[in-house]
């Protein structure tokens, strides 16, 4: 997903400058979307403390 971001992020204004119209502002609103999912799986990954079972002996 931060590839994605990135190169969304990337080709914003690269668009807005090529094209005549607003379609470039897709681009921007996807790469919003992104950061926030990134963000607040970052976030939770860090607040939730994952529990590895122990190993069983047989």
């Amino acid at each position: 997903m931060w590839i994605g971001f990135t190169v969304l992020a990337a080709y914003a204004p690269f668009a807005a400058r090529v094209t005549q119209d607003a379609s470039w502002l897709f681009s921007v609103v996807i790469a919003g979307m992104l950061a926030v999912v990134l963000v607040a799986d970052d976030a939770e990954s860090r607040r939730v403390t994952r529990k590895v079972p122990p190993p069983t002996d047989l």
